[in-house]
């Protein structure tokens, strides 16, 4: 494994210090598959119902009709509009477990309602890795989402270890001494659970590194944090996940901030209601600058599961050169690839799609466009 870097970074793009709601949107846009429902236009809709066979309402509200809208990826999607009436009446009471590890590992899998958490519970593991990581410049997902709910991600983990027989261990990041200080008051509590600390490298939290770097079996289950409290809500509170965080941020903004928004809100209505810009010249990056993608209109966009940030950074002004050939590209790509094989020659690569080609070309190619395939500069 080639030597992970640590990024440059803007230190004055400053997050504002606690999770700001964002949960009150007038409409929300689900994707759905017409053929799975059966809703007719004005039909009350209550919060959690089950509208389609993956999807629940992140509202209470009234049923206004069908309308594409874009996705993180750029994909466009049928969605549900749904009014909300802002009373989040939910379709029946919600009953709590007590105690999580009075569980059988059945019972704890069958409360799993991601299908995709489901199947990784489904398969045979010895240890299991938790990433507290965030990645990407500017975006702290992984970081709030502990401060606000250490005790209730321990809670799972205990679970996790004590139905499972496993060994728990969670990664963090040295510098989050924020993170570490809201697990403080809880280890006496759950102290098998490990905790290991890793370098400000980028990529360290992702599952290839973090497990080479920590010496994790190869039998293991790899989870995210964010990953955690969403079983926790399955699991203890028996209900979907409604609401996720995303972290706005970037040097074109007054007020970088992580928002709680309801899934299925409309982006430009965030746009409009939470953030003060600098100015009208910036990019905007979904799912941050590094590994996400640089849109250029995002009118119809909305939040989906898969979103995690926006990023609004003002234009950067420094254009393109040719390609100097200096190999800096090849040096830090961390799977030993040549990025400049897509560039010269439209080769394809199996790319992580790092972004730490472009980060590092001195001749400011954006090589993760050639690679993506996509050479119209």
């Amino acid at each position: 494994m080639r030597k992970l870097v640590a990024l440059d970074k803007d230190y004055t793009i400053k997050l504002k210090s606690d999770i700001c709601a964002g949960i009150a949107p007038d409409l929300i846009f689900l994707p759905i598959d017409t053929a799975s429902i059966n809703l007719k236009l004005n039909q009350k809709i209550n919060m959690g119902e089950q509208i389609s066979a993956e999807r629940v309402s992140p509202v209470s509200g009234t049923v206004k009709g069908l309308k594409y809208c874009t996705i993180n990826g750029g994909v466009k999607k049928k969605c549900l509009v749904i009014e909300n009436d802002l009373e989040e009446k939910r379709l029946k009471p919600v009953s709590s477990r007590k105690k999580l590890t009075n569980l059988t590992q059945q019972e704890f899998i069958a409360k799993i309602k991601n299908n995709t958490l489901r199947q990784k519970f489904q398969k045979p593991f010895t240890e299991v890795i938790i990433s507290g990581i965030d990645d990407e410049p500017y975006v702290a997902n992984e970081a709030f989402m502990q401060k606000k709910y250490a005790r209730e991600i321990l809670e799972l983990l205990e679970a996790i270890r004590v139905l499972f027989q496993v060994k728990v261990t969670l990664a963090l990041k040295t510098t989050d001494s924020d993170v570490i200080d809201s697990y403080a008051n809880y280890w006496g509590t759950y102290n098998d659970i490990e905790l290991k600390m890793v370098d400000d490298l980028y990529l360290i939290g992702q599952e290839e590194f973090l497990t080479k770097t920590l010496n994790i079996a190869k039998d293991h289950l790899y989870l995210t944090t964010t990953m955690v409290y969403e079983l926790w809500v399955n699991i203890k509170k028996n209900r979907t996940v409604l609401e996720q965080l995303i972290t706005i941020s970037g040097n074109a903004i007054e007020n970088p901030q992580v928002l709680l928004v309801k899934i299925g809100s409309s982006i430009p209505w965030i746009m409009a209601n939470f953030l003060t810009f600098k100015s009208s010249d910036y990019d905007i990056y979904l799912n941050g600058m590094m590994q996400g993608k640089l849109v250029s209109d995002i009118q119809n966009y909305i939040v989906d599961e898969s979103l995690n940030s926006l990023i609004f950074m003002q234009k950067d002004k420094q254009k393109s050169q040719n390609c100097c050939s200096c190999g800096a590209c090849i040096e830090i790509c961390p799977k030993h690839l040549n990025p400049m094989q897509a560039y010269k020659k439209k080769q394809k690569l199996k790319c992580l799609n790092c972004g730490l080609c472009t980060y590092i070309c001195p001749a400011y190619i954006n090589l993760r466009k050639y690679i993506d395939g996509d050479d119209d500069e």
